[in-house]
């Protein structure tokens, strides 16, 4: 199941590819020029994703009627009997269960309970974020990280604000620590989806006066930003600090993902929007879908 960790300074968010990514930006996108966040209320709902109750007013807040019990507890509207087991008239050994199928029988009886179902469906969650391949991490970057990344980006007007960095990875079908003709057909594709995907995001931040920016992975530099000295590859040491490894293979370097090792490709936006504002939290958001 695809989680968003909407907790300062860090989001997440896991879906099957760039290409899916993009596609649900455009439509986040064109909802928002339909219905922007403009009131506070919008905002507080972006952040607790609910409007009730409102957890400030403490003791004070309405109380539900579904949960009159003091710490909202109610009673269970539907109780369904325990299961009886079934025994037959005369106990024969002949035709008493073996020890495999009172296994079996216990194990039906728990999965058709509550509980069981429950269990049932978050390991099917659990095995559909498995099948996910690109990781949309947005984190808050240390004052440190921040000097270290804003020499890449000379004409930004970030000042005083802090730095988030959007990191974009997707599991790749090839092993990037090599070259083949199909490493490198993969790679160009996959660079194409990220640099659409990236202009999606920075156009929904700069709408809302924020600034944002993203690292062209072909040539190491800022998108929309002029020329500089200073790039930032897959294979710099920076990245380590956003979570990656980077392994050195003797002739050259390659980034490693904790899941993926090698087959990973990885992409950057960066921007003076703070990971819990309300228009960070919507985008995240927008890309969570079961």
């Amino acid at each position: 199941m695809a989680k968003v960790l909407a907790s300062s300074p860090r989001l997440v968010c896991r879906l099957p590819s760039l290409q899916v990514m993009r596609s649900r930006l455009q439509t986040f996108a064109s909802f928002r020029q339909q219905q922007p966040l403009a009131s506070a209320a919008d905002q507080q709902e972006a952040l607790t994703g609910s409007e009730w109750p409102d957890v400030t007013l403490g003791p004070l807040a309405p109380v539900d009627k579904n949960f009159p019990l003091p710490g909202n507890v109610g009673a269970a509207t539907q109780l369904k009997p325990p299961v009886k087991p079934v025994l037959p008239f005369e106990l024969d050994v002949n035709t008493l269960p073996t020890s495999h199928e009172r296994q079996v029988i216990a194990m039906e009886q728990f999965f058709a309970s509550e509980e069981g179902k429950a269990m049932a469906k978050h390991s099917q969650q659990t095995s559909k974020c498995i099948d996910n391949v690109l990781e949309c991490v947005a984190q808050e970057c240390t004052p440190r990280m921040k000097r270290s990344f804003m020499d890449l980006f000379l004409e930004a007007n970030v000042g005083d604000s802090k730095l988030t960095v959007v990191t974009l990875c997707q599991k790749t079908t090839n092993d990037m620590s090599g070259w083949s003709p199909a490493v490198e057909k993969e790679r160009n594709e996959l660079t194409d989806y990220f640099v659409e995907g990236a202009q999606e995001i920075c156009q929904l931040l700069q709408s809302e006066g924020y600034w944002a920016d993203f690292i062209d992975p072909a040539s190491g530099l800022a998108y929309y930003g002029p020329h500089t000295n200073t790039a930032l590859f897959e294979t710099d040491e920076r990245y380590k600090t956003l979570g990656f490894d980077i392994v050195d293979l003797g002739c050259c370097k390659v980034i490693s993902h904790h899941l993926w090792g090698t087959h990973a490709f990885v992409g950057s936006v960066f921007t003076n929007a703070p990971t819990d504002s309300p228009l960070m939290v919507k985008i995240m958001q927008s890309l969570h879908k079961d």
